[in-house]
């Protein structure tokens, strides 16, 4: 038997992998951040800016990763 995986569930994981990533990244500049997207409202409000750093048409995950990043620090701020 072997496992076969659609292009959708792919994508899903590589999301997940990025999200993780991302938090983690987060939580290095500030330990709260880490906490807070750890929650399923952070989780949500994460997904959210990444979803509005897609709008702008940022693709590469370095650059919705900055976008995230500085969305955050403004927010702190």
């Amino acid at each position: 038997m072997s496992l076969r995986l659609t292009a959708d569930q792919f994508e899903g994981i590589g999301s997940l992998r990025f999200e993780k990533k991302l938090i983690e990244l987060l939580g290095e500049a500030d330990p709260g951040a880490a906490t807070h997207f750890e929650t399923d409202v952070g989780l949500a409000e994460l997904r959210q800016q990444c979803a509005k750093a897609r709008q702008y048409g940022l693709t590469r995950e370095a650059d919705v990763a900055r976008y995230v990043v500085t969305a955050w620090l403004r927010a702190t701020n």
